[in-house]
């Protein structure tokens, strides 16, 4: 640039005429959801009047539906990619449809802070956002694959079954794709509005593997998972099956990636049993919401301090509010304890800190990103630790 032209000004605040997206919407969900997705999802919100999606045609009237094929010009996409996109933002709780006739529907953008809460996301303060828990990851992947290959078959019209394996005909359009390995499913092909798992389909070990699974003109070999609690063995079935066709240095290379992937998918089965047993304890330690207001203020420590009173009959109140709108006990109690044992753990460091009793009164625990640092506090503390 040259030296005597004037430099744009740089974006450093927020000025009329914009759309605003929750960080959680590119943090938890563009990794499920897939970019053609959140492409959509983005515009429109760039159309949304509070919750509803407003057609800029039908603005200053009470009509809230929105036609695809208007959506699919917004988009720069064709009508059956933006449907495809709508179903599975629905599908994973983003958006809420209520589908009319003539390709007409109303739509409306969920809360992405609260959705994420609901289904259990922690606060990560350095990302700045709420995510979601390992395991409602691997699950809305799975459902949202699933509800991919229906789409492609039902596109398609029509499937068969060759050599114990479904066909779809791949009549999807252009821009959709995905690899056989994900479903076992030669030649189907579906849209780019899931996110791959690449976990599922190449290899972790040397990019030989990754080639030969891209190029093979077979289906990539079964690699299927053990029963919930069933004890794996080092291979499979399948697995043996396809290692007795191999040899060499191809054999080996195969032996080490399906030793990784069995591994990987023992340690995820053993991580869901530990969490399914930390819920049935929790279930047996909070079955009504007295039993949860006084497991929490135990396990926060407020027990026996004069200092705290009343403080038992606001945590009983959020209680019993966060119980009346759905949530199970054993989520909103541990969900009490971790935002104030974390809030507690920096409430040196913040800039307006709030005692226990407002922190749940004013609903502090449930908008951690709230929680604002002091920098100056942060750096005495550094430079006192340093010394």
């Amino acid at each position: 640039m040259n030296s005597s032209e004037p430099m744009t000004s740089l974006r450093n605040e927020r000025k009329p005429c914009h759309f605003w997206v929750d960080n959680e919407v590119a943090d938890c969900y563009q990794p499920i959801v897939g970019a053609d997705a959140i492409w959509v999802y983005c515009r429109i919100a760039r159309h949304a009047n509070g919750a509803w999606i407003i057609s800029p045609r039908l603005r200053g009237t009470s009509d809230t539906r929105v036609g695809l094929r208007e959506m699919a010009e917004w988009c720069g996409k064709s009508a059956d990619t933006v449907s495809r996109s709508l179903e599975v933002l629905e599908l994973v709780g983003l958006i809420t449809a209520e589908h009319g006739t003539r390709s007409k529907g109303r739509y409306a953008l969920a809360d992405v802070k609260d959705l994420v809460t609901r289904e259990g996301g922690l606060y990560d303060r350095e990302m700045g956002s709420f995510r979601l828990p390992d395991g409602r990851v691997d699950e809305l992947k799975k459902q949202v694959r699933e509800l991919r290959l229906k789409l492609a078959r039902k596109k398609s019209g029509q499937s068969s079954v060759v050599g114990g394996k479904a066909q779809v005909a791949a009549s999807v359009a252009q821009s959709d794709s995905l690899e056989s390995g994900l479903f076992a499913a030669s030649e189907a092909k579906c849209d780019r509005t899931v996110a791959l798992d690449v976990q599922n389909c190449r290899s972790s070990s040397t990019a030989s593997i990754t080639e030969e699974l891209k190029t093979a003109k077979e289906p990539t070999p079964p690699n299927p998972l053990a029963s919930e609690g069933e004890a794996r063995p080092e291979f499979t079935a399948e697995q043996l099956d396809h290692l007795a066709k191999t040899s060499g240095m191809e054999r080996r290379q195969w032996e080490h990636y399906y030793r990784e992937q069995n591994r990987k998918a023992a340690e995820a089965a053993e991580e869901e049993r530990a969490k399914a047993k930390r819920l049935e304890e929790l279930k047996q330690l909070l079955p009504d919401e007295p039993s949860a207001v006084k497991w929490v203020m135990r396990e926060c420590g407020f027990v026996g301090d004069d200092r705290k009173r009343g403080l038992e009959s606001v945590i009983a109140a959020v209680i019993a509010q966060e119980h009346a709108r759905g949530r199970p006990l054993w989520h909103v109690a541990p969900a009490m304890v971790a935002a104030w044992i974390d809030y507690d753990r920096i409430g040196d460091l913040l800039a307006c800190p709030y005692g226990p009793l407002k922190f749940y009164r004013l609903g502090i625990w449930m908008r951690r990103n709230s929680w604002r640092i002091d920098e100056r506090k942060r750096e005495r503390a550094s430079a006192s630790v340093g010394s």
